[in-house]
Order: C-alpha cells, then sequence, then structure tokens
C-alpha cells in the first residue's frame, strides 16, 4: 500500500489511513484537540521513566534505517528535479493541463512503455 501511494500521490483519507492501521484514532471534527489532550493524560499515568525508555528503544530501532531512507529520498528528489518530468510537471500545472508522459532521464512516456519501465526486466525480457 505505501508504494502505491507514494508512486500514485493518491489521496488518503481518515477513514482509509484508520483500516490501514496508519492512523489510531479518528475523531468528529473538532475533537482531535480533545482526543489528544485525552491519550496524553494516559500517557501520563504510565510511569515516566518506562516511558521514556520505551520511546527510546523504538526511535533507535529505526533511527539507522530512517537515515539510509532520508539519503535514498534525497537522491531520487534530486533525480526529479533534474529531469524532464519535473519541468513538463510544473508547466503543466501552470498551464492548468494533465501532465504529458515525457519520462524525464530515460524517455520513457505512458502506456506500454511506462508500464514496460516499473516492471523488472527478467519479467519482460521473454516477450
Amino acid at each position: 500500500m505505501a508504494k502505491q501511494l507514494l508512486i500514485t500521490s493518491a489521496g488518503l483519507t481518515a477513514e482509509r489511513a484508520y483500516q490501514l492501521g496508519l492512523v489510531n484514532v479518528v475523531t468528529e471534527p473538532g475533537d482531535a484537540v480533545d482526543q489528544a489532550l485525552a491519550l496524553a493524560a494516559d500517557i501520563c499515568r504510565s510511569a515516566p521513566v518506562a516511558v521514556r525508555q520505551t520511546l527510546a528503544a523504538i526511535a533507535s530501532q529505526f533511527s539507522e534505517a530512517d537515515d539510509r531512507g532520508w539519503d535514498a529520498t534525497a537522491r531520487a528528489i534530486e533525480v526529479v528535479k533534474a529531469s524532464e518530468d519535473m519541468s513538463e510537471g510544473v508547466t503543466a500545472f501552470f498551464e492548468r493541463r494533465p501532465r504529458n508522459g515525457v519520462g524525464g532521464d530515460r524517455g520513457r512516456g505512458t502506456g506500454q512503455a511506462c508500464f514496460r519501465a516499473l516492471i523488472p526486466e527478467a519479467l519482460h525480457s521473454s516477450q
């Protein structure tokens, strides 16, 4: 699901995020602060040292992978910024039209060429 959301830039409603387990509470409009304060009160009733150590342990598990992820994201952003796709996307936005499938650095556009570009070579090399 995460790959689909990242690749398509599709929107995500609060209800769908809840179904996917990305959020643990969905409130009625205007109730978010009250719900957050209730959660904070629950957390504050727990032992402070245990809460801090639990959060520290969770953070340490993800920090190295997170650093690699941010580095990969920064490299990807640089490639996208330098691509034909970026300039076409910006132009299309200001011209209020759908973007053309330029394909950027490898000349890939829309349709079958795009799909072939997304599928590993091994899956379509026999075609």
